[in-house]
């Protein structure tokens, strides 16, 4: 037990000072750079230096932000941490960070505007140099705080129409376009989707572009074949609106999901209603989690494009806060569409 706190115990300034019998304050002027300027012998300068790595001593950022106003750190703040989609962005983001000597923190406002106002401030309380956010409805207004506080952000995901600030997302409207029509091409002619969070702009363009790719088609579009899903509670929310579309007298037969995590809970409930996938019903989903290649029926699906997301949001803040941005980054990335069996070659009415 001893030695398990003895190798968890944290190595601080004091501990190296007293080992050397030396004051705290050499000791932090030598492992600030300041030795030379401070006069201390490159000898003693050594030893502080030597021991600090055998004690495996490392400095609290957050105490050095106090003082020096910069902690090399960025916070990532997500809508929902549990979405597969931030969970991969976050370790990509993580890592090219550190390449360029940042560390950050990470935060869920689960699509809460007060939860992501809350998380904000208390980042910038502990001297947060720059933000990577993926706004919530309702939070322009705090988002036009932080632009005016020239605070170094970049939105990801999604963005504000109104608001100009630097931002990375992919073509919506052009990937669910495109996943629609492939399944009226198959024809199909009652195609149903989800929706949740209908106002923010990601979401409404995919939905803007499945109503789109039906006009394309010859289709019209039909409010009974938008199940509303309510986020609060969006597993049962999800299974109730899937059996809905299914089930007579609506009798859906493709269904085009606009996110991951509705496309795997759905994809659920199509089993559990012993429903056979493509045979009874077609399926397409946004994003492309692993789960989608292990279905007994591999998932349609389009593929975006995370790791490069994550990659130029990162530069964009880091370009920020060097001052080397020309004006407001606004990237638009494209999706790929990755067909599988799900949806099949057979033709239904």
């Amino acid at each position: 037990m001893k030695n398990k706190e003895k190798k968890n115990k944290v190595t601080s300034l004091q501990d190296i000072a007293k080992k050397l019998g030396v004051s705290v304050t050499l000791v932090s002027l030598v492992l600030n750079g300041k030795a030379k300027r401070s006069r201390i012998s490159n000898q003693v300068a050594e030893k502080v230096m030597s021991l600090a790595k055998e004690l495996n001593y490392r400095p609290n950022q957050l105490a050095r932000g106090l003082r020096t106003g910069k902690t090399n750190t960025l916070a990532f703040v997500m809508a929902d941490i549990s979405n597969i989609f931030f969970a991969r962005m976050a370790r990509v983001v993580e890592d090219e960070a550190e390449k360029h000597g940042y560390k950050v923190m990470f935060g869920s406002s689960d699509e809460s505007h007060v939860k992501q106002e809350k998380m904000l401030n208390i980042f910038l309380e502990r001297k947060v140099e720059g933000f990577i956010i993926s706004p919530t409805l309702g939070s322009m207004d705090f988002i036009k705080q932080l632009k005016q506080k020239n605070i170094p952000f970049v939105l990801i995901d999604r963005f504000f129409r109104k608001l100009e600030t630097n931002y990375v997302v992919v073509d919506n409207y052009d990937a669910s376009f495109r996943a629609v029509s492939h399944l009226t091409k198959f024809g199909y002619l009652k195609i149903g989707t989800l929706s949740v969070f209908p106002d923010l702009t990601q979401m409404n363009d995919r939905f803007m572009g499945y109503k789109d790719a039906l006009k394309a088609a010859g289709l019209r579009f039909e409010n009974k074949y938008v199940g509303q899903v309510d986020f609060n509670n969006f597993r049962e929310s999800v299974f109730k609106n899937v059996r809905k579309l299914l089930m007579p007298p609506n009798n859906v037969r493709a269904l085009f999901f606009p996110t991951c995590t509705m496309g795997i809970v759905g994809l659920e409930c199509i089993r559990e209603m012993h429903y056979r996938v493509p045979l009874d019903v077609a399926v397409t989903s946004f994003d492309d989690p692993t789960e989608f290649k292990l279905f007994e029926t591999p998932v349609t699906a389009t593929k975006q494009p995370v790791e490069e997301m994550g990659l130029i949001a990162v530069n964009i803040v880091i370009d920020e806060l060097n001052n080397k941005n020309q004006g407001y980054q606004k990237i638009i990335l494209p999706t790929k569409f990755i067909v599988r069996r799900s949806c099949g070659n057979m033709w239904f009415s």
